[in-house]
């Protein structure tokens, strides 16, 4: 019974760590994360962005024309 406590917990924290890392981009904002793997860009579109060891910056593309 109590590997069953353990494998529940364990299965909380590794889902309590993918809500964290999912971020999604809007159409008018890139997010750019850098960090542990390669820069990634993401404009609109959704992206996951490990905690503490990347970091990700907002850029706001309504000033820009196309």
């Amino acid at each position: 019974m109590e590997w069953l406590i353990i494998v529940g917990v364990v299965i909380a924290a590794i889902g309590a760590l993918v809500l964290a890392s999912y971020v999604k981009a809007p159409p008018d904002t890139a997010f750019i994360i850098s960090g542990f793997m390669k820069p990634r860009i993401l404009i609109g579109r959704a992206g996951l962005r490990i905690p503490f060891f990347e970091r990700m910056d907002k850029l706001s593309l309504k000033m820009f024309s196309v």
